[in-house]
């Protein structure tokens, strides 16, 4: 069996933060980015730093650097490249998604959140009901701190909207049955909307393998720089009426959940 050495100083090397005498223990709350990320952000600004829609070669330049990003995006995530969603951060992205999803749900509609999940995809789904008068119901976990799948399908009703998870606990490292919690929600005819921002420097996402419909997370917490990241299925964003300035193009079908203007420098 072959084995796979990692040279840590060359790694090591990579981080100009590492340089300091100090101890980093910040992967939970974000993660220290290598000097290529901050040479990419620097040559932005030096060389392409301009707007979107405009006759010139900074912007030409800056709306080929969004097309790369989305196909990067996409292909990290396991997603068509329209699909994908940019934003200031994931919890950011969610508050929006959220209340889009939500604009035409009735008070007495419910949504299932699990314990295990971080407050950033809970809360918005509390705020939502408290605005329109919808129901929040929590899922328990089990003594090893999986998601109790027995309670969570017993909380599943015909007014169920959305069952909201994570693939993994940014508390404990739990990691979740994501195609078990799919099919539940699809069988309750509700949405399968998933956290991966604490799995997402550990493994690999497949949003079309495990037919989640939403999904999320933060690419500052797997060596990015601060931003959000999430991608929607299609046939859904389709349907969606977003929250956007008049002006906003419609295509791709993910551009149109980006509120306000891209952090560009942060894509590249």
């Amino acid at each position: 069996m072959s084995t796979v050495t990692l040279d840590i100083e060359s790694v090591r090397a990579r981080f100009s933060s590492l340089r300091q005498p100090i101890a980093f223990f910040d992967g939970p709350g974000g993660t220290q980015v290598p000097d290529s990320v901050i040479e990419a952000v620097a040559s932005y600004f030096r060389e392409t730093n301009a707007n979107v829609g405009g006759p010139y070669e900074t912007s030409r330049r800056t709306e080929a650097l969004i097309t790369r990003s989305r196909l990067v995006a996409a292909d990290f995530l396991g997603c068509a490249p329209e699909e994908t969603i940019f934003g200031a951060n994931m919890t950011t992205l969610n508050f929006a998604l959220t209340r889009t999803a939500a604009r035409d749900w009735n008070a007495g509609d419910e949504i299932v959140v699990t314990k295990l999940d971080h407050d950033g995809n809970v809360a918005p789904w509390l705020e939502l009901a408290h605005d329109k008068g919808l129901a929040v119901h929590f899922a328990d976990i089990n003594a090893d701190t999986t998601v109790d799948l027995d309670d969570l399908e017993r909380k599943l009703s015909d007014r169920t909207r959305v069952v909201a998870f994570p693939i993994a606990s940014n508390a404990v490292g739990t990691l979740t049955d994501v195609k078990r919690i799919v099919e539940l929600a699809h069988a309750a005819g509700a949405l399968a909307w998933a956290d991966a921002v604490h799995y997402g420097p550990h493994g690999p996402i497949d949003v079309g393998d495990w037919g989640v419909d939403v999904l999320i997370c933060s690419p500052y917490k797997f060596f990015g720089p601060h931003l959000g990241l999430a991608c929607g299925r299609a046939e859904l964003l389709d349907s969606w009426r977003p929250y956007k300035v008049r002006p906003s193009a419609d295509e791709p079908l993910g551009h149109r959940f980006e509120t306000g203007t891209l952090p560009h420098e942060l894509l590249a």
